[in-house]
């Protein structure tokens, strides 16, 4: 078996199961966690403060930028560099092409996908590294954390 047809092959239902039961995993988890009564009543429209939460809340505030500098920073590089290459990875589109929406749009080219990837890869390492010297992050980690992290590496 060649290494495209593995890749194609087993490697891609193995990769679709671990995506599916993590997915999986996370809405059991948000499920199982309920929710609190909200008894307070609106000011104003609710969509409109949800907007304007969501603007306010982008970037940390000023206070915390100086201890969670990094955290912020290797945040964006990896879910940013993940969403370009959901979205504009040549395979994606394909993909999305051929199975979600009927259409494609221009892909990156070889030297942005991979610079992208590596960018995406950086942010994490830096994420998983900070989670585990830090002695804070550290102690508020579980297994959870962890096998989350091993299960995007693979």
């Amino acid at each position: 078996m060649s290494f495209t047809a593995f890749v194609d092959g087993p490697f891609w239902y193995f990769s679709a199961t671990v995506f599916v039961i993590g997915v999986l995993w996370r809405l059991v988890g948000m499920l199982n966690m309920g929710s609190k009564t909200d008894f307070s009543t609106p000011r104003s429209s609710g969509s409109a403060a949800a907007l304007s939460i969501n603007i306010t809340r982008f970037f940390p505030r000023a206070d915390f930028w100086s201890r969670i500098r990094l955290q912020v920073v290797a945040g964006y590089l990896f879910h940013v560099g993940l969403f370009a290459l959901l979205f504009f990875a040549a395979p994606h589109i394909e993909f999305y092409r051929e199975y979600v929406t009927g259409f494609g749009w221009v892909a990156l080219p070889e030297w942005a996908f991979i610079l992208v990837s590596e960018i995406a890869f950086l942010g994490l390492m830096l994420l998983i590294l900070h989670r585990m010297l830090n002695l804070v992050t550290r102690a508020i980690s579980d297994r959870g954390d962890y096998i989350g992290s091993i299960l995007i590496f693979s």
